[in-house]
């Protein structure tokens, strides 16, 4: 019918990779604005590109935060795993990992390397990634509520 009950949204999004809830500081007041106890795909598509928003949003929050020079210049390795958790805590198992096969010259420099935010935002989508891909494969539950 191309609805969807407002009660599996938070699943929906869940599955998508959205970690809602303690694991992130990630918010968006999705029900402002509902009326019915279902959305439309149109609606869903909009609750997606909101969290995405609000999710770059945090994620250049946390980058300026950390970044030398008052957010202006890059953000040392060093400083990931602190960025990481003011993300997702989530994302924290998965970093490490995702820098040896993806980004192996940074991994390999360990603390002296630095990165701007086009690489903080590819290194945050791919501890995503793997955080829902784990998901996924726990059929919808985290690794700590297996």
């Amino acid at each position: 019918t191309g609805v969807l009950s407002t009660r599996k949204l938070p699943h929906a999004l869940r599955w998508l990779g959205f970690m809602l809830g303690a694991h992130s500081l990630e918010t968006v007041d999705w029900r402002k604005g509902l009326r019915q106890p279902y959305v439309t795909q149109v609606e869903f598509l909009k609750i997606v590109q909101d969290h995405t928003d609000a999710g770059l949003e945090l994620m250049r929050r946390v980058f300026r935060g950390l970044a030398v020079q008052n957010g202006e210049g890059p953000m040392r390795v060093s400083k990931l795993p602190a960025a990481l958790k003011l993300l997702n805590h989530c994302y924290l198992g998965d970093y490490q990992a995702w820098l040896q096969s993806n980004m192996p010259e940074m991994w390999l420099q360990k603390g002296s390397a630095a990165f701007d935010f086009h690489h903080f935002r590819q290194i945050v989508t791919g501890c995503r990634t793997l955080a829902r891909e784990r998901l996924r494969r726990n059929c919808g539950f985290l690794d700590e509520e297996v």
